[in-house]
C-alpha cells in the first residue's frame, strides 16, 4: 500500500526514496520481519501513543407511519490507546580492529582504507539491525504490555483470551479441543491472517521519528582502563573507539478486531513432512479463519506464520489442481497463495506456544457459563476514526 493521504508509509516507500547503503539496511530489517512487506505505519497522535475512537454500537432506528414522531439516538464510541516501545543497541568498535580491515588493503589506496574501515563498521550495523529486527518481530506478537512496561502489546497476545470479546476470531487447530480438553505441554504454533488498512490495524511510531531503526554516530572517544604492566604494576592504558547507536520505536495499533483472525493450538509435530491428511486439516482451518474476517474490500492483507507451517503450505500448492493453494513468483522469488493472499514464514512465530482453552465449545462442564461469557462481550459492528 501506497502513502494514503501523506500520513502512512510502508517499508516499501523508505527502499524507493533511500541510497544504495540504506537499501541494504532497510532490506536487512525486512528479511527478519517479513511483516513489514505489508504492515503500513502512521504517526501517533499523542506524542508516543495513539489514541482511537471505535464504534461499538451503531444509531436505533425504527419504522414509522407518516407523521410520528422519531426517537432521537447516536451511536456508541469506545476510547482505546496503544503505545509505541523503543529498542536499541550501542556498538563500540576498537580503532585497532578499524586498522585491522585498512591493513588488507594496498597501502597506497588511502581512499580505499577509509572505505575498508567504513565498511568493517557497516557490517556491525546490519548485525544491529538484524539483531533489533528479531527483536521488534518477536514484540510485534508476543509482547505484553502488562507483564513488561517497556513493550507494546503484539498480535498473538491479543487473541490469547476465550472470554475476550474477540474470541470468535480465534479459532483452534487441534481436533481434540472442545472434545475431551486433552491439550496439554508447549508444542503448539499460530497461523495469523492480518488486514492491515488505516481503519482496522496499523503501525505506530512517536512523532518527529521515522518507524524504522535510526543510525546514530557517536564518533570516536577515547577510554582508559588499568592494565597489569611487564614489571607487574598497573598502567594507564588508553583505547581509542568508533561508537554507533541504534535505535527503533514503533508499536501497533489494533483497531478493528474483526481484521485480524488467530488459528490457534497447531500442533506443529504433525506439519512439515507433506502428509496429505494433516495439510488438509490446515486448509480447513485457514477456511474457518478467513470467513471470521469481516470484509475484504480496501485494504492489504497476509497470512503469517513459522517455516514449518509455511513448508506444509508450499507442499500442497506443489499440486497444479488444488485451486485454494497456488504458487506464484514474485520478484523472481515463489511465493505460496493461500485463498489468493501471500503467505509469509516469520521465524518469530514460536513452535513452543501454549496452548488456548477453546472454553466456548469444552462441551457439558461448560454449558452454565456459556450464557454468562457471551455477555461479557461488547457488541462491535464497525471501526472508523473521528474527525
Amino acid at each position: 500500500m501506497a502513502v494514503i493521504g501523506g500520513r502512512l508509509i510502508t517499508e516499501l516507500d523508505i527502499i524507493r526514496n533511500s541510497g544504495a547503503r540504506e537499501r541494504a539496511f532497510v532490506n536487512t530489517l525486512a528479511l527478519t520481519n517479513p511483516i513489514l512487506q505489508d504492515q503500513i505505519f502512521m504517526p501517533c497522535n499523542g506524542g508516543d501513543s495513539h489514541k482511537e475512537f471505535v464504534l461499538t454500537g451503531l444509531p436505533k432506528v425504527s419504522y414509522f407511519h407518516e407523521g410520528e414522531g422519531i426517537a432521537a439516538s447516536k451511536g456508541a464510541f469506545s476510547a482505546m490507546t496503544d503505545i509505541t516501545s523503543k529498542v536499541g543497541g550501542r556498538c563500540k568498535l576498537p580503532e585497532d580492529m578499524l586498522k585491522l580491515a585498512a591493513a588488507l588493503v594496498d597501502p597506497s589506496n588511502k581512499e580505499g582504507k577509509v572505505q575498508a574501515m567504513s565498511d568493517a563498521r557497516s557490517r556491525q550495523a546490519k548485525l544491529f539491525f538484524e539483531a533489533i529486527g528479531q527483536a521488534d518481530a518477536s514484540t510485534l506478537f508476543y509482547g505484553n504490555n502488562r507483564t513488561d512496561r517497556k513493550k507494546f502489546t503484539g498480535l498473538i497476545t491479543r487473541y490469547n483470551d476465550p472470554y475476550a470479546e474477540n474470541a470468535e476470531n480465534i479459532v483452534s487447530g487441534s481436533p481434540e479441543s472442545g472434545h475431551d480438553g486433552n491439550l496439554t505441554g508447549n508444542k503448539f504454533t499460530s497461523l495469523l491472517l492480518v488486514g492491515w488498512h488505516e481503519d482496522w490495524n496499523f503501525g505506530i511510531y512517536p512523532t518527529g521519528v521515522t518507524p524504522f531503526i535510526e543510525r546514530d554516530d557517536l564518533g570516536r572517544t577515547t577510554q582508559s582502563t588499568e592494565a597489569i604492566g611487564d614489571r607487574g604494576q598497573a598502567e594507564a592504558k588508553e583505547t581509542e573507539y568508533w561508537t554507533e547507536k541504534f535505535t527503533l520505536r514503533r508499536g501497533i495499533m489494533n483497531k478493528d478486531w474483526r481484521q485480524v483472525a488467530r488459528g490457534c493450538n497447531i500442533d506443529i509435530t504433525k506439519f512439515g513432512d507433506g502428509n496429505p491428511e494433516t495439510t488438509t486439516d490446515l486448509i480447513n482451518l485457514a477456511i474457518n479463519m478467513f470467513y471470521r474476517i469481516y470484509t475484504f474490500e480496501g485494504g492489504k492483507f497476509a497470512w503469517y506464520c513459522n517455516k514449518q507451517l509455511a513448508q506444509a503450505f508450499h507442499f500442497l500448492a506443489k499440486d497444479q489442481a488444488n485451486e485454494t493453494l497456488t504458487l506464484e513468483t514474485v520478484e523472481g522469488r515463489p511465493v505460496t497463495m493461500l485463498l489468493g493472499i501471500p503467505v509469509r514464514p516469520c521465524d518469530s512465530i514460536l513452535s513452543t506456544e501454549a496452548p488456548v482453552p477453546d472454553s466456548l465449545q469444552n462441551g457439558e462442564a461448560d454449558k452454565g457459563n456459556k450464557v454468562k461469557r457471551f455477555t461479557r462481550r461488547r457488541p462491535f459492528v464497525y471501526t472508523r476514526a473521528l474527525p
